[in-house]
């Protein structure tokens, strides 16, 4: 390691200690420290090049661990998570619900698409299959003329 990259490495130890001095809630990902994250808020590369770093995020890693443990911190992810995905199944819901909908009008469309083409074809009426609403063809005019 050439001298400016072993400043360059104190630096980012240095910086990553008063963060961690000042700061007492830091990036989670399932439970852990997400130490990608906190790097990368802090504008140091990877914790990989740098072992000074790495000891350190371990070391708070650990801590964060006893302290779940010892259940002194939250599980605030674990909510939101639920949460999140309580409205996503809802919106799900929501949205197979329009399916379906659009997919009963749409056969209802094709019914009477096929009830037209008979009527056009044959001059038959299906009564069961053909929705005056839903046709294009005017019935009530033709039978008054």
């Amino acid at each position: 390691m050439t001298k400016s990259n072993q400043m360059k490495g104190e630096e980012n130890a240095r910086i990553l200690r008063e963060c961690i001095k000042n700061n007492k809630s830091f990036p989670m990902h399932k439970g852990r420290l997400n130490k990608t994250k906190l790097l990368a808020d802090l504008g140091i590369p990877s914790a990989r090049q740098r072992p000074e770093c790495a000891e350190i995020l371990n070391e708070l890693d650990a801590k964060i661990a006893e302290k779940r443990a010892k259940e002194e911190l939250p599980d605030n992810e674990e909510a939101d998570n639920t949460q999140k995905v309580k409205r996503l199944r809802q919106y799900i819901n929501a949205l197979q619900q329009k399916l379906a909908l659009k997919e009963a009008q749409l056969d209802a469309y094709r019914r009477n698409e096929a009830s037209e083409l008979l009527l056009v074809k044959t001059g038959k009426i299906l009564p069961s299959a053909f929705n005056p609403q839903l046709s294009s063809l005017d019935l009530l005019k033709d039978d008054e003329q």
